[in-house]
Order: C-alpha cells, then structure tokens, then sequence
C-alpha cells in the first residue's frame, strides 16, 4: 500500500489522477476511475498508479486485461483517435478504456486507464438517448407548428381571396386582397386583384359606352320597352302606351340665324338645349330629338310635363342672362304639350337605328307649339293634358276653346298657360280670362254675335290682348252659315 516512503513522482502522479477525477468541474468526472497501467506480457498487466492510492505498484494483476482482450474480440470496441479497449459484460460490471501513453521510445506498453460502472455508462448512454429523443421531439414539433403556421395561413390567404372573389361577383369591383407576401400566396393574391382591376376597368368602359349611347337613344326606351341591357334593343321593337309629348320651338331662328357664322348658330342652339335639357330630365322627362331648333320630349306623367315647359320659358325667355350668353337681345320660345296613346319603339334598318314615337299625339303637341306663334303667347297645353293634372287648380290656365289645327281632322280643346308669362301680361290676362271664356262658349253655341258683343267690350275696356282680339277678328270674319264653334287653322 503506499505510504510515505513512497516516491515523491508517484505522489505527485496520484494527485494528479485524483485532480483528473475529483477536481474538474464537471460531475461527470466523478463518475469515472483514472489509472496507470503498464503490460507485463501478452497475458498480465499490472497497475503502477491509481488515483484511490490503495494498491502496491507495479504488480498488482488486471484479470480482465488479457491478451485476448488486447486482440479484439466480441465485446471489445477500439476508435481510431485513441487506443482504447471496452469491455461490455454485465451491466453491473466495469467497463475500462485504455489509451497507450508515449513514454519517449520505451517499449510503448504503459496506458493509461479509465474506468466507470455499466450502470454509470448506460445511465448517460440513456440520458443522451433522452435528449436525443428530446431534440427529435422538438425538431417535429418545430416542424410541425410550422406546418399548422403555414397551413393556417395558407387557410386564411385561401379565403381572403375567395371573399374577394365573391365580392367581386356580387357586383363589388373595387374590392381587393391585402397581403404582403412575395410566394405563391402572394402571386394568387396579385391574380385575384388584377382580376378585379381588370374587371372594374371593363365594366367602367362599357358603363362609358352605354352612357354615351344613351346620348343618342335615351336609356327611358330601352326601360319604357322593358328591356334590361341597352344591347337588347332591337330593329322593330315598340310598345303603345300613354305619354306627354312636349315640343319646344325657338321664335325667329332663321332670321338669327342669318346674322350668324355656322360655328355661332351651332353654339346658340346648344345654349338653348343646354338649358332646356337639364329642366327636362330634373322633371322626369328625355328628349327624344332635336329637330333643327326644335326639341321634342317625352314624360310619363302631364305634372311633369307641364312643370318643365313652364320652368324651361322662365329659363329661356325671362332669364337674360341666356340672351346675354348667346350675344342677342332677346330670346322668344314657344311651347305646346299634348297627351294621349303613342306607339314608342326603334325604327331605322339594321345599321343605323333609332327610337321614336308614332302618333297623333306626337302631331298634335307639335300643331300646338305652332299655334303659340298665331296666338302670340308662350305654351299651349289641350284639355287631354289639363285632364291628366294632378291638381289643375293650382295653375293659372285661360280657356282657347275648341280648335282644329292645319292637317289634322280632330277637334281639341286647349288652355293658355299663363304661370310663364312676366307679371303684368299674366295680370291682364288672367283678369279677361272668364269673359273670354263666356265668349267662347257663346260662340261654340252657335251665339257668334253675343260672342263678338262679349269680345268688343274687353277691347274696348282696355282689358283686350292679341288673343281676345284674334277671336273677335276671326268671329266677325266667319261665314254666316259656320255654326260649328270651332277656330279653324288653315296653315301651320
């Protein structure tokens, strides 16, 4: 055993194998028995120094380092980095390695040693087991929140641009996928939205192209004819049912007209138009055509109807600031409205086709809008029209009697609407309004002389206008044997 006497170089060689062992920071130095060995022979070695300083040097005898250990045989492991010999029996034997030690060319039979417990040894091989299984475990759980991850987001992509999809087919064209990817995702989210920017800028031109169509066939034919799409118009397509015909005439066109270049007669008819149109479609009505320095409109109701002719003559005629725009000094219009059956529909041929309507009512309103020259007052409306009013009574309508104009055969009774006229004409006019009345009636009875008696005295009051006088010439001017009542026009 050693002791004392022992070499100062074999103390110094335990303590350091001691050091090796007890005195690294690490526990698992604990675990392991460091030794100094030296082969005796091919069969027997011996301990020449442990760190436990409990066995004699030299020849203490290893029985389980044997030359047979030292060959190889099944339970012995070597690795190339070290000499080294595993000895793996019983799990609560020992298990040794040992690592050949240059000695400075001696014979190259010292190692040195190191010892541990099977029990030790399978406990860390289990702990890095555990650990290994560990980071396995992590690693696919890593992998597979991951992959939930991206599946979810995957998901939520996948619907966010389904949603816009169907927004998109629901008629919402401005609606867009927000995202901030660059992969796959991202270039499906990018097709979703060009789809829509290609979508709403189509849709966008074709409202355009309809909008401008509708410029030349108003887009009440297509609704008036019950069709859906402007598209579905077509040659031959008409529909009968009540309207409003107004019809617009401009007073003294052709002798303006004369004074004027092209450009300038092009620009006063579309001041004129740019007037009138506005006040047209604010009463419900569209403007089938313009003829010339003529405007033909349509409504569905006389209310609005004859709202916007009396709105469109205050524009016109009562606002100077129109004559101002033109360059003239005064405006003249006049205004004839009538109602009853039309036949609406597209007329023309395959390549160039046309909405329109067809009927007396069209000829009528338009014989009126002529009658307001020879009677010298701003619109005319027929009994037909008054008859269709909501409440006729809140307007102020002097009664024309019955009238047969140029080209027509039916009779029509019409009114004077004097709510345009400028205050004072419209006084004097409404003030003689029951006696002319009275004088008509007598002369549609047959009274042609108390009608002329009646009209004389409103001449003679001072209370007379161009339309009393007008009757009065026309009466006493009558054949002797025209007992019909009516004021026949015989030219336009």
């Amino acid at each position: 055993m050693a002791n004392e006497s022992t070499g100062k170089d074999y103390h110094d060689l335990q303590d350091k194998l001691a050091e090796i062992s007890t005195g690294h920071k690490e526990k698992w130095s604990e675990d392991y028995i460091f030794s100094i060995v030296q082969r005796i022979d091919t069969t027997r070695a011996g301990i020449l120094v442990d760190e436990k300083k409990s066995c004699m040097p030299l020849f203490t005898e290893e029985e389980d380092f044997t030359l047979k250990d030292m060959q190889g045989a099944d339970d012995i492991y070597f690795t190339e980095d070290i000499n080294s010999i595993i000895s793996s029996k019983a799990k609560n034997s020992s298990i040794s390695a040992y690592a050949l030690i240059d000695d400075g060319g001696s014979a190259g039979d010292i190692y040195l040693k190191v010892t541990t417990t099977n029990s030790s040894f399978y406990e860390y091989r289990g702990l890095l087991w555990l650990k290994m299984i560990f980071y396995v475990c992590m690693v696919i759980i890593f992998f597979a929140a991951t992959n939930m991850l991206m599946s979810l987001y995957i998901r939520r992509m996948i619907k966010k641009a389904t949603g816009v999809v169907k927004r998109i087919s629901e008629g919402d064209l401005s609606a867009r996928v927000e995202y901030k990817s660059k992969d796959e995702m991202g270039d499906i989210c990018n097709e979703v939205n060009s789809m829509g920017q290609n979508l709403e800028r189509l849709f966008d031109e074709k409202d355009r192209t309809e909008k401008f169509y509708y410029k030349f066939v108003p887009e009440q034919f297509r609704t008036l004819l019950g069709k859906e799409e402007f598209t579905d118009l077509q040659l031959g397509d008409s529909d009968s049912r009540e309207l409003t015909v107004l019809f617009l005439d401009i007073r003294g066109f052709s002798l303006i007209s004369e004074k004027m270049t092209t450009k300038e007669n092009f620009e006063f008819v579309n001041i004129i138009y740019g007037v009138a149109g506005p006040i047209i479609r604010r009463n419900n009505g569209f403007i089938d055509k313009y003829i010339g320095d003529a405007i033909m409109a349509l409504f569905e109701t006389a209310d609005d109807a004859l709202r916007s002719g009396i709105d469109i003559y205050k524009a016109i005629v009562l606002d100077h600031g129109t004559a101002e725009k033109i360059g003239v000094d005064e405006i003249n219009i006049g205004i004839g409205i009538h109602t009853g059956m039309a036949q609406i529909g597209i007329v023309g041929e395959e390549e160039r086709l046309s909405g329109t309507v067809i009927s007396d009512t069209v000829n009528l309103s338009s014989r009126f809008e002529s009658l307001t020259k020879q009677y010298k007052t701003a619109l005319l409306v027929s009994k037909d029209t008054v008859e269709k009013l909501t409440d006729p009574e809140d307007l102020d309508l002097r009664y024309l009697g019955f009238v047969q104009v140029a080209g027509v055969n039916e009779v029509k009774e019409i009114y004077e609407v004097l709510d345009c006229l400028p205050d004072e004409e419209r006084e004097k006019r409404h003030n003689n309004s029951d006696l002319l009345s009275e004088a008509i009636k007598m002369f549609r009875e047959g009274r042609k002389e108390e009608a002329a008696d009646t009209l004389r005295n409103i001449r003679t009051s001072g209370g007379g206008d161009y339309v009393t006088d007008k009757y009065l010439d026309y009466i006493t001017n009558l054949a002797t044997e025209e007992k019909s009542g009516v004021f026949r026009f015989v030219r336009k």
